[in-house]
């Protein structure tokens, strides 16, 4: 059971919206230790790519270490680590109201979760798109394969991995392993990403 948090953060989270320069949040995933295991990623990743239904109740969520900082319709990347191949998995969107789940016993967790928008998500050991490596080489700054889940970017490398990502993705085709949101359709995913990320 998920138990929101009524806090006040501000006019923006408030209203529902964020400015216009979304923060971006770097999550990470190690699915050899993690609740959340390939076979997650392999479910999800079918449902989205082939239009199947989802049970409302099932959120696709993710803990968020610094969940204070987060404003409604922030920005996130998904950094598989721990793995032969790491690097964006996928990315998305995050809601703005954050909770805790109740254990049997009563007792909340210590965590506390958003639910996700997915825009994209990317079988990285396929495609070998946005990896670790690359990613380095791109912005040096960021440890991108150690941190908690939630360290959040500067604008300025908020704005290099906006302009990264849109390049690694805008000369993919039709692909059994990339998935972009039906609705919006790559080339909108991409035009979130360069509106949000860099403005």
């Amino acid at each position: 059971m998920a138990i929101y948090i009524n806090m006040d953060r501000g006019d923006y989270f408030n209203k529902g919206i964020a400015p216009r320069q979304r923060r971006v949040h770097i999550l990470r995933w190690n699915p050899s230790i993690s609740s959340f295991k390939r076979e997650g990623f392999d479910f999800y990743f079918s449902h989205y790519k082939n239009n199947l239904p989802l049970d409302p109740e099932d959120k696709f969520d993710w803990s968020v270490w610094n969940w204070r900082e987060v404003m409604h319709r922030d920005l996130f990347i998904m950094m598989q680590v721990g793995q032969e191949v790491n690097g964006i998995v996928w990315g998305g969107f995050l809601g703005g109201y954050p909770y805790q789940y109740k254990r049997e016993d009563g007792t909340l967790t210590k965590s506390y979760f958003f639910e996700t928008t997915v825009m994209y998500m990317n079988r990285i050991e396929k495609t070998g798109l946005m990896t670790a490596e690359k990613l380095i080489q791109v912005i040096p700054e960021v440890d991108w394969l150690h941190g908690h889940s939630g360290e959040m970017l500067t604008i300025e490398n908020a704005e290099k991995l906006g302009l990264f990502i849109v390049n690694e993705l805008k000369d993919v085709g039709e692909d059994i392993n990339i998935y972009f949101d039906s609705y919006n359709q790559k080339k909108y995913v991409l035009a979130d990403i360069l509106t949000f990320m860099c403005p």
